[in-house]
């Protein structure tokens, strides 16, 4: 049977119990707060590192073939990635990997990209 524990309770230890067939557990209660902000810190660092996979994925994909057309790059991307992305989010990354010098825009092609060594 299990509840909640509550502001108001209070607990006593009695170190004269002793019992080969009951074993008593006291697991850690973390508070409501700390809970929360444990899982933004969590919640904020999954979003980092998919970041990361997403980038490295685009570039893996990119030096394969040293050139793709926007939607072939987006096909590549969903096969790899193992989590639900959007594909604004790859845009997003794509953008990001032009400004950082990794990817460019082809000058023939408007919808195609391609890898720089």
């Amino acid at each position: 049977k299990r509840r909640e524990v509550e502001d108001g309770d209070s607990f006593a230890y009695n170190a004269s119990f002793k019992s080969k067939l009951y074993h008593i557990m006291v697991p850690h209660i973390p508070s409501k707060e700390q809970q929360c902000e444990d899982e933004a810190e969590v919640q904020q660092r999954v979003v980092q590192d998919r970041r990361h996979e997403l980038d490295a994925a685009i570039v893996r994909a990119m030096k394969a073939r040293k050139k793709l057309t926007h939607e072939e790059l987006l096909g590549e991307v969903f096969a790899t990635v193992s989590y639900p992305l959007q594909a604004a989010d790859v845009k997003k990354c794509i953008e990001s990997l032009i400004d950082r010098d990794y990817l460019e825009r082809d000058r023939e092609q408007a919808c195609s990209y391609a890898y720089v060594a």
